[in-house]
């Protein structure tokens, strides 16, 4: 019997293995001047949030169709910064790109998908094997942010709305890069 292993579940393995050696040793996780540690994203920490940036959306379609193997992947961040990475059978090849949108975009963007409950929904209801996997991570913000991803093969129900407006603001952003800059 052959079992074949995806590369994040044989990194997920080498981690475990990793994690569990009797031969790591104990980490010290008190902060340097020995006191103890404060409140996640506390100033007292040593993971103070000093440069505000953090995840906004993280969103990646993956798997095969006909014409072979897909991967798009987005993410936005609360700087503005927008990467966009794709490998697409059709075509051939793969692209990357890096964006820069104003923060306020940025901060649209989470504010439009909390109002579209984003951080609720739900994974797929029914399950389709010849079309890629859509995984949407909506952060909440902030080092220490909570996060919440939901799977789907075909949009459902709210799933669309979302979709919509994220295709809408990398419609914007790839428009305003398009853009002659001023010199």
């Amino acid at each position: 019997m052959k079992i074949e292993l995806s590369a994040l579940a044989a990194l997920a393995l080498v981690a475990a293995v990793v994690n569990t050696s009797p031969l790591a040793a104990p980490v010290d996780i008190r902060p340097a001047d020995g006191g103890p540690l404060g409140e996640p994203g506390d100033a007292s920490t040593d993971c103070a949030d000093r440069i505000k940036i953090a995840p906004v959306l993280q969103m990646t379609q993956a798997g095969y169709t006909l014409s072979g193997p897909i991967l798009r992947s987005l993410q936005v961040d609360s700087s503005g910064l927008v990467i966009l990475s794709e490998r697409n059978p059709a075509g051939g090849g793969s692209s990357a790109r890096m964006l820069q949108v104003g923060p306020e975009r940025a901060r649209a963007l989470s504010e439009g998908l909390q109002a579209l409950d984003a951080s609720s929904l739900c994974d797929a209801s029914q399950q389709v094997f010849d079309m890629p996997l859509m995984t949407v991570t909506v952060h909440s913000g902030g080092a220490d942010s909570a996060a919440h991803s939901y799977s789907y093969w075909i949009a459902e129900e709210g799933q669309r709305d979302v979709e919509a407006m994220i295709t809408r603001f990398v419609s914007d952003a790839l428009q305003g890069d398009a853009q002659p800059r001023p010199r």
